[in-house]
């Protein structure tokens, strides 16, 4: 239906992206900020059926899990929708630890992780304890088919770990 111009188009896109299902180049792609370039899409990736942000949430708790019982308290958010994204959440979160990470598996070039740690910096610059940090995929023009191969190009539990005791070792 047209009014004044303007177009009704009710669309919803269902896609499943990131790795894990061994779909090398042609499935396992993470195209999530490419999809907030699309201006007036909300924007949503579950990393459960009833929660957010891909494969990398339950990795990120899992570690937390394991840091936490060596005393190291870190706090995961999970977003359940990336446009738009729950700032004032985000931004309460880094007021309070005073430290930010941003972990998803889109390659490190344009990441929409890059996105929340410019708004993060603007906003909460003067409670950073420790430059934010992005954990992502390797820059790499697909994901590998083999699981060795795709283990190597996405985020896995080490390198979650090795940023968190990065940025926690870090002192402003």
């Amino acid at each position: 239906m047209v009014d004044d111009g303007e177009y009704n188009v009710p669309i919803v896109v269902m896609t499943p992206v990131g790795s894990g299902i061994h779909g090398s180049l042609y499935h396992s792609h993470s195209f999530d900020a490419i999809m907030t370039h699309l201006p007036g899409w909300k924007i949503v990736l579950p990393s459960t059926p009833i929660d957010t942000y891909g494969r990398t949430a339950p990795l990120a708790a899992k570690v937390a899990t394991k840091l936490g019982a060596e005393g190291i308290e870190v706090e995961v958010i999970d977003l359940r929708s990336l446009w738009p994204w729950d700032r004032d959440m985000v931004f309460e979160s880094v007021k309070k630890t005073g430290r930010f990470v941003s972990l998803n598996e889109d390659v490190e070039v344009t990441n929409f992780g890059e996105h929340i740690i410019r708004e993060v910096t603007k906003e909460c610059f003067y409670h950073l304890e420790a430059p934010p940090t992005l954990v992502a995929g390797a820059n790499t023009p697909g994901i590998g088919l083999a699981w060795t191969l795709e283990a190597e190009q996405v985020p896995q539990d080490k390198q979650i770990e090795a940023a968190l005791r990065s940025v926690v070792a870090t002192k402003a």
